[in-house]
């Protein structure tokens, strides 16, 4: 039965087969020349060096493929907020914008899982308002922090209320803020058993701040049609001008009761 050890093993392992190689050809040399005394000694020198030689190429090769891996990491992290911010900047709704979002973070960033927690029916619980990957519950579910998952309830829970981040082995609570209040909360999970390495951890800020930023633009476009639309159905005459008075805009009350066109 043959055994692959993958590219991780096979040039430390390629290196010391050749210095198991040279050992036993030094060795030989030395038994046809000097004796089987001499033959074990230059033996036990060469594989000696051979073992020391071969540890520091293994630490070596794993340094380096560590570093590859953190930073595809990153950068993998890095399309994942882009397209996350990209998402929040074309966004017309808060429900597509949490649905992209999860997808985004699980399907490009490679998180385990992603929940947008919004406000629950008490102040002890969370709902969830989006949620893509690995989790036992679906949109519209509302969760204490005493079920299942406490922790990671809890800690969306204090981002919540507190509105800083909280972070826990195998998973991140970033709030999401509207006019500097907590609205919501972005909960991030990922397979290692590790915290957020630095530089995930503000990339991922950056994409809870453009959440927000999100939420707020589209709270103040709501607000807007909300005034707009109380002003166009208002009983009373309403004229704003410029500041040399010229008029900007009137509403339909202003047409029947002066009998003058809105244009």
């Amino acid at each position: 039965m043959s055994m692959n050890l993958g590219p991780r093993f096979s040039y430390p392992c390629n290196v010391a087969l050749l210095c198991a190689a040279v050992t036993l050809t030094a060795a030989y040399a030395h038994w046809n020349t000097h004796g089987w005394e001499a033959a074990l000694a230059v033996a036990a020198l060469f594989g000696a060096a051979s073992v020391v030689f071969v540890w520091i190429l293994a630490r070596h090769a794993r340094a380096n493929r560590a570093a590859l891996e953190r930073e595809s990491a990153l950068t993998r992290v890095v399309k994942t907020a882009f397209e996350c911010s990209r998402a929040a900047a074309r966004s017309s709704s808060e429900d597509g914008l949490f649905r992209d979002v999860c997808r985004l973070l699980v399907e490009t960033g490679e998180f385990s899982s992603a929940v947008v927690w919004g406000p629950g029916p008490d102040a002890r619980s969370l709902r969830a308002e989006a949620c893509h990957g690995g989790v036992p519950f679906k949109v519209g579910d509302c969760a204490a922090p005493d079920a299942a998952s406490a922790p990671a309830r809890m800690a969306a829970l204090r981002a919540f209320n507190t509105g800083f981040p909280c972070l826990l082995t195998g998973s991140a609570a970033l709030p999401l803020l509207r006019a500097g209040r907590p609205v919501g909360v972005l909960d991030i999970a990922w397979q290692e058993s590790t915290l957020f390495a630095s530089e995930t951890l503000e990339l991922m800020k950056v994409v809870s701040d453009d959440l927000g930023a999100a939420l707020e633009r589209q709270g103040l476009t709501t607000e807007h049609r909300r005034v707009l639309q109380a002003v166009e159905s208002a009983a009373e005459s309403i004229v704003i001008t410029d500041a040399d008075g010229f008029i900007q805009y009137t509403n339909p009350a202003f047409s029947r009761l002066t009998g003058h066109s809105r244009e």
